[in-house]
Parts: structure tokens; C-alpha cells; sequence
């Protein structure tokens, strides 16, 4: 079982969403994932135009549970836009 790192960048599903509550519902999203052993790594807000503020992160996980689940996840949630994998690289 090898750790993988994830890199995410999750765009606010319109400008009225603000950035503490987008990087709220990820954090709940991510610290239950994987039976709550996905950490985090680094989360920071990235201009991403017309006034939106993005939300970048990055995890560590085994990468038995892979990231695609968690990308769904975090795209189901009603105050995300877009979900991208800007990175993966294992440990």
C-alpha cells in the first residue's frame, strides 16, 4: 500500500458562493474520505476570475482508494463548479 499525493483545484459553482463556505464542504468532503485517513496537506484560495476565488489543495492518501471517488464526491457538492486533478504523484 503506497501513499499517493492528490492535487485538486475546485471551482465555486457561481460568484455568489463564498470562499469560506466552498472550502468548508471540502474539508468535510475530504476528512471523511477513506475512512477519515486522507490528510491534508495544504488548501489555498486561488483567483480564478470575474471576482470567484478557487479553492486549491492537496492530499495525501493510500492509494488503495484512489482519487476519482473523491472527485466525484466533491463535484456532487451544490457549491462546486468544476473539480480538477492538477496533480498525482505517489510517495
Amino acid at each position: 500500500m503506497a501513499e499517493m499525493i492528490v492535487a485538486f483545484r475546485v471551482m465555486p459553482v457561481d460568484g455568489e458562493v463564498e470562499y469560506s463556505d466552498l472550502e468548508s464542504a471540502i474539508k468535510g468532503v475530504v476528512e471523511a474520505y477513506a475512512e477519515g485517513t486522507t490528510k491534508v496537506l495544504k488548501i489555498e484560495s486561488e483567483p480564478a476570475g470575474f471576482g470567484m476565488e478557487a479553492c486549491a489543495f492537496e492530499i495525501q492518501l493510500d492509494e488503495t482508494y484512489g482519487c476519482e471517488p473523491l472527485e466525484n464526491e466533491l463535484d456532487a457538492l451544490e457549491v462546486t463548479g468544476t473539480v480538477a486533478v492538477t496533480k498525482m504523484d505517489r510517495l
